[in-house]
């Protein structure tokens, strides 16, 4: 079985949505954090005295 053939089985689609579910959800989990610690600077700051 060539690789080509292989990505077109129910078990490489599998692969493929995984991967991407996976990569969508890092990235989100990513920005989530940056947001987090962008906030957290801001409120650090706010709080200065």
């Amino acid at each position: 079985m060539d690789p080509v053939s292989f990505w077109a089985t129910p078990l490489g689609w599998t692969l493929i949505t995984l991967g991407q579910v996976l990569l969508i959800t890092v990235g989100v989990l990513i920005a989530v954090a940056f947001l987090l610690l962008a906030d957290r600077k801001v409120w650090a700051g706010v709080q200065m005295r």
